[in-house]
């Protein structure tokens, strides 16, 4: 008797370099199936799925939750849900109410997705905790990406119009549009560069079945702790598993990530994980605010992604959070750091029920950088690698397949433009930073300049 595998519905997996999920699943003994909208290709690394493996869904005349659940109740097996980026979360927790294993209510990936939903949250949680700092805020809805009518605002009763504040797309990921301003007077100019970005982006990602809600969130800026590493900022990567014997509540604290960004747009520009300078005298309140959180957003199962920053006095603060893992290779690091896959132990657990923490015990150190080159290049460019750096492709070394059609790349860390990705581990960060120096030594970028001529350019850390 032939045995029927579990499915397993991947959403988002083809975007943002989440493909790897795709062979986790499979290794776990799972038949994986895609979603994809009618407007999207299929990308190269799964054009040897079957036809079947490939749910389309109509960009124009979409599919609701139930009807895909039909569907795949329709054919023989149990089948569970995946979802891998923020703008497809709430639909797969939707999608997910109809399988054996629910993962979170919908409405929390609303929650998290908005910012100022889960800001919300937050200051309310820090009246009861003075581990935790609060950041005041204030919300605009508007009718559409042009920000300019405005249809709905909310205010926190302890926002200043004359501190300073970060003016920020209230529901993007990726540091996308993040401006600063010296006070609410200032937020109309931020508002306008937030515009020239944010408007073209939402009109792109249509095809893509994404639709930007048109919000604006200004914050008061978090003093960030400067006995710590240059940013003082992290990111707590948890795991949910309800009912579980890993955590009291369901929800384990796999690691703390270090982040490094840049100071001028907030794009990452490194991890290490697990982080060397975040405070022991903090991980219970990460573990207790967390968990509050995830409870009172009803997670069940998934792993999720949380930004904190470590304020001036030392207290926890809040950036904001995603109910799906943590990108960046971030899950790549803790393989390399623990050599447990966050993937393989979600997976194990929709087939198992079983979860064991001491999985994720500490081996290494492992960082990830995205290099930048030392001028900037316009026009056509490729990367060419010594032998050294080649044996590495698609495991410490990885080039970004959208660096074939790109034009443009600047010395500044942009969130558009992180074509090469350099991962190492060591017994630090300091030397994990060394071995991608090493790597990047034997990479160069070749382009042409104006007078048609082939020119060699270094890649470096970006600062």
């Amino acid at each position: 008797m032939t045995t029927v595998r579990p499915r397993v519905v991947l959403l988002g997996v083809h975007r943002w370099r989440r493909q790897a999920v795709l062979q986790y699943v499979q290794q776990g003994g799972f038949e994986p199936l895609i979603l994809l909208y009618d407007t999207e290709p299929i990308p190269p690394s799964f054009r040897a799925l079957r036809p079947d493996q490939i749910i389309r869904q109509s960009l124009a005349k979409p599919r609701s939750a139930k009807e895909i659940a039909e569907l795949l109740s329709s054919c023989e097996g149990e089948w569970f849900v995946l979802a891998l980026d923020d703008y497809v979360c709430e639909f797969g927790a939707e999608l997910a109410t109809f399988s054996k294993k629910p993962t979170m209510r919908p409405s929390a990936a609303r929650q998290t997705l908005e910012k100022h939903k889960l800001r919300g949250m937050w200051n309310a949680l820090c009246k009861t905790n003075p581990a935790l700092f609060p950041v005041p805020f204030r919300y605009r809805k508007y009718n559409d990406t042009h920000f300019e009518t405005i249809t709905q605002e909310e205010s926190d009763p302890s926002f200043s119009e004359t501190a300073p504040i970060i003016v920020k797309p209230d529901a993007l990921d990726a540091s996308i549009g993040i401006q600063r301003a010296k006070s609410w007077a200032s937020a109309d100019s931020a508002i306008d560069v937030i515009r020239e970005e944010v408007e073209p982006l939402a009109q792109a990602v249509t095809s893509l079945g994404i639709k930007v809600v048109a919000g604006i969130t200004a914050e008061h800026q978090i003093p960030r702790n400067t006995h710590l590493h240059p940013g003082a900022e992290f990111s707590a990567e948890f795991l949910t598993a309800k009912p579980s014997v890993g955590s009291p509540n369901g929800h384990f604290l796999i690691g703390i990530t270090q982040k490094y960004i840049n100071p001028n747009n907030f794009v990452e520009i490194a991890h290490c994980f697990p982080s060397e300078t975040f405070p022991r005298g903090l991980i219970d309140a990460v573990r207790s605010a967390t968990g509050t959180l995830l409870e009172e957003l009803d997670v069940r199962l998934c792993i999720s992604h949380w930004e904190y920053v470590v304020a001036e006095d030392g207290r926890l603060a809040l950036v904001e959070a995603q109910l799906r893992p943590g990108g960046d290779r971030i899950m790549n690091l803790i393989t390399e750091a623990t050599d447990r896959n966050p993937y393989g132990a979600l997976l194990e657990i929709l087939g198992t029920d079983i979860f064991e923490p001491s999985q994720f015990a500490q081996k290494r150190f492992a960082a990830v950088f995205f290099p930048v080159p030392e001028r900037e290049i316009r026009g056509q460019f490729s990367v060419a690698c010594q032998s050294e750096a080649q044996a590495l492709r698609g495991i410490g070394l990885f080039i970004d397949d959208e660096l074939a059609d790109a034009s443009k790349w600047q010395p500044e860390a942009q969130w558009h433009s992180r074509f090469v990705t350099v991962i190492s581990t060591g017994a630090d960060f300091e030397e994990c930073k060394a071995k991608c120096k090493h790597i990047l030594s034997k990479i160069t970028v070749i382009c042409s300049n104006n007078s048609h001529n082939l020119e060699e350019i270094r890649l470096v850390l970006a600062s």
